[in-house]
């Protein structure tokens, strides 16, 4: 068994600070994945938190007061695995579509109390494939969905597919040809610029951010890669090593991302055990 495991962080920093500052993980979850929503003029985080005792992840939210972020609450949980709880407003309501690909969907949840209650309004994708890191962007008043169909044997071999909406129906537009399909937050938007942020997992998940730009016309989507970014690359308040980067988001002046260290955790070795000696006696 090895001892040593992926774990995931977050931090955040203002446009106009030069360091990113991490959020101190607890004993019993690391964080990834995170998305910023500003409601009443206040910032919000939501992120997935991978419990080690549940073994899955749910969906987290932390609010952003007197210069620093709340401790964590749990906004949502499912039976299956939960992660990049992508979120947006349409037509007045506030929607959350997170990755569940352990139950063959993909669930859109609308907020009932915010940011803590949600109610599952819609089935997005539904045929049973492995749909993860999924989101929706409005462009030239055109609600699209970018849907990457992900290949198991290979995080960075799977399809991007898109598609757009109308009358309540999703229509797919075009498969997009592109070395790095899966994503690594939302769309957004930089001066005049629509840029589409994906993750490189060439060699290791999470290894890197790759940035590009993006045009629309006549239905007609194409890309120009602009940035690549790497863990080492990132300056932040930690002595910790990070050996990679997988989310990058923005929301008015705030920006956020995650990355990751290779760690011991005593709580998650303990409920690894755990879990096979359970698996051991049921074998029997």
């Amino acid at each position: 068994m090895k001892l040593k495991k992926d774990h995931w962080h977050i931090a955040f920093k203002m446009e106009n600070e030069k360091k990113f500052h991490l959020l101190r993980n607890t004993l019993f979850y690391w964080v990834a994945d995170p998305f910023l929503y500003k409601y009443k003029g206040e910032w919000y985080l939501f992120a997935e938190l991978f419990y080690y005792k549940k073994n899955k992840g749910v969906i987290g939210y932390s609010k952003f007061s007197n210069g620093k972020f709340e401790p964590w609450e749990i906004a949502l949980e499912e039976p299956w695995h939960l992660s990049f709880p992508y979120i947006a407003e349409y037509n007045g309501k506030i929607y959350m579509c997170p990755e569940g690909y352990k139950s063959g969907n993909y669930y859109a949840y609308e907020s009932v109390d915010f940011p803590k209650v949600w109610k599952k309004v819609g089935n997005i994708m539904e045929d049973g494939s492995l749909y993860v890191d999924c989101h929706f962007s409005c462009i030239k008043e055109m609600v699209y969905f970018f849907a990457y169909k992900m290949n198991p044997e290979n995080h960075q071999a799977g399809i991007l597919s898109l598609y757009y909406l109308r009358d309540k129906t999703f229509y797919e537009l075009q498969k997009i040809d592109t070395r790095y399909p899966r994503a690594g937050g939302a769309i957004f938007q930089s001066g005049d610029k629509l840029i589409r942020t994906a993750q490189d997992c060439e060699g290791d998940y999470g290894k890197g951010l790759v940035f590009f730009e993006i045009t629309l016309r006549e239905n007609l989507y194409q890309e120009k890669l602009i940035e690549k970014i790497y863990a080492d690359m990132i300056e932040i308040d930690s002595e910790k090593k990070f050996c990679g980067i997988h989310t990058y988001n923005v929301c008015e002046g705030m920006q956020v991302i995650d990355l990751k260290t290779k760690d011991i955790n005593i709580v998650e070795i303990f409920y690894r055990i755990v879990r096979k000696i359970k698996l051991y006696v049921a074998s029997k």
